[in-house]
């Protein structure tokens, strides 16, 4: 039930951040002019000074700054009457472009509650543009509950211990070394930090581990030179896909960015030579979708050329208007010579490979990001899209033209909040596929699948001769083996990445390790057991 119209009684300007206080507990204050207020203010009310009434921070579009508004009522009848300006002055005032969100909690579990700032928008083509780094700003409250005083410590809490590239990222698992092991190559958006905007990029991040255990380092962060690319010639947020289209045994790129067109490099690189492509060829084959494409290269329809599937465009500007679809491109050329319509609507090409709807006509935005398994036995596709999701369908080659077969709408209830890009692979040999998730924040998701594959490392063979459990573990996880004959048996915890986390003596019998330290999350228990390796998947939870 509404109770009032007027809380605090004070009023914000309708075309900046002042804000006028009434000198009337019972009056709400008014401009001299008459003008309707744009919309768009963010509200934290908090009790901070101890005396049991609500004050307020307030945040505006457009602003880099907070006003804090003091309550000189009551619990029961709120009157603002001091606004302290570029909160806080006594410290460093909070400046984050823009739209700034607050939250009040104690962020360092010392007992007393600090403030938290963030951008409150997504990424638009209006200045200020909202940070995607250095974002997270957390003011520490070094005096008392009854007394706060908030003090700057860092501007990227959290997000200093884990990977942040700015904005939206587009994975790719693909081996680029030729080594046999799959690397990580990652296409992203604009980096836009206070002062600096950096154009959007790709990196490498190379898999120095073994074909059991990955371990990903950042190899180059401005693979290819695309920054450049980007920058020259405005084109933002990078979609790589990789496929040998010229059939001579290596992989080139195909890249998808905003203005709906492709880029083309060959890979030229000699057998022993490195990773080296050829210039770029801007608008590959005249393909356009106006609108953010994202390319995925395979042979959809199994007659030994790869064609292409690019997911639709982003808003009012594709003409498909079929939003959440995706099309395909067939190869028409030959081997050495690809050769593709650029018509999305010529047959043997559709604009609507497969029927597939990942949003509606209601949402003007469908991103479909894709990726593709397949085997002797079977075939998947993943499709990332606007809503956050995956969804998981097989039959891909069989029903080009009619439904493709879902098998989940939501696989795994993932949501990302906008704009999911999956990479699938079997990255660690368990014969199941990993899923690695782009974020609209920059970072990534990790995930197993249940997923069994065909193709993975054969581990485990003897897995009977050990129990594992509880697990998922909370503190301890218990390791019941057979009688064995080696003597001294070592088991080893690595991190996703491949660090190694701890080293433990077992024997037979049943053997108990400490997993306190480690934090939530999936862990590789490596075991070498008479002679053979075994690779098990733990996880360290919450209960």
């Amino acid at each position: 039930m509404l109770t009032e119209t007027c809380w605090g009684r004070f009023i914000e300007h309708p075309l900046n951040t002042e804000v006028l206080l009434s000198n009337d507990p019972d009056r709400c204050a008014e401009w001299s002019f008459t003008q309707q207020r744009h919309i768009g203010s963010t509200i934290l009310t908090f009790n901070y000074d101890g005396d049991e009434d609500y004050d307020v921070l307030l945040g505006d579009v457009g602003s880099n700054s907070v006003n804090f508004i003091k309550n000189g009522g009551d619990k029961n009848n709120a009157w603002g009457t001091y606004v302290e300006e570029n909160f806080p002055q006594d410290d460093t005032p909070v400046d984050l472009d823009a739209f700034i969100g607050i939250f009040h909690l104690d962020a360092d579990n010392d007992g007393k509650k600090d403030l938290i700032f963030a951008p409150n928008s997504f990424a638009t083509n209006v200045k200020p543009y909202p940070q995607n780094v250095n974002n997270i700003h957390f003011y520490k409250n070094t005096g008392y509950e009854s007394n706060p005083k908030y003090e700057l410590i860092e501007t990227d809490f959290l997000a200093k211990s884990m990977i942040d590239l700015g904005g939206r990222v587009y994975p790719v698992f693909i081996d680029i070394d030729k080594d046999s092991l799959k690397d990580l190559i990652i296409g992203t958006g604009p980096v836009v930090d206070h002062d600096t905007i950096l154009p959007s990029r790709m990196l490498f991040f190379r898999n120095s581990g073994t074909r059991t255990i990955p371990k990903f380092a950042l190899a180059d962060d401005d693979f290819l030179n695309f920054s450049e690319i980007s920058k020259n010639h405005e084109l933002n947020y990078l979609t790589p896909a990789f496929g040998d289209l010229d059939d001579d045994g290596d992989m080139d790129i195909i890249v998808g960015n905003q203005d709906g067109t492709l880029i083309f490099r060959e890979n030229i690189s000699a057998s022993n030579s490195g990773i080296k492509y050829g210039e770029p060829v801007y608008n590959y084959q005249n393909i356009n979708i106006f609108s953010f494409s994202a390319p995925f290269i395979a042979d959809i329809n199994k007659d030994g050329l790869n064609d292409l599937l690019v997911g639709c465009g982003e808003d009012y500007n594709t003409p498909l208007q079929y939003y959440g679809s995706v099309v395909y491109f067939q190869n028409k050329g030959s081997n050495s010579n690809p050769v593709f319509d650029s018509d999305p609507f010529s047959f043997p090409n559709t604009p609507e490979f497969g029927n597939l709807r990942l949003s509606s006509p209601y949402v003007n935005k469908s991103n479909a990001y894709l990726s593709i398994y397949r085997d002797a036995d079977d075939e998947y596709l993943f499709a990332g899209h606007y809503y956050g999701g995956i969804s998981v369908y097989s039959n891909i080659s069989e029903n080009i033209y009619g439904t493709l077969p879902m098998i989940s709408k939501d696989y795994g209830n993932i949501n990302m909040g906008s704009n999911s890009a999956p990479a699938i692979a079997d990255i660690d040999g368990d014969g199941y596929l990993e899923m690695l998730i782009g974020t609209p924040r920059g970072g990534f998701e990790f995930w197993n699948t249940e997923i069994k594959v065909t193709t993975g490392v054969k581990v485990n063979e003897i897995e009977e001769d050990i129990k594992i459990y509880p697990n998922p573990g909370q503190s301890f996880i218990y390791l019941d083996i057979e009688d064995i004959s080696d003597k001294t048996i070592k088991a080893v915890i690595y991190d996703l990445m491949g660090g190694k986390i701890s080293e433990h003596n077992i024997s037979s019998g049943n053997n108990k390790i400490n997993i306190e330290k480690l934090t939530i999350g999936t862990y590789l228990l490596k075991i070498q057991l008479n002679k053979k390796t075994l690779n098990f998947k733990i996880i360290k939870s919450t209960f």
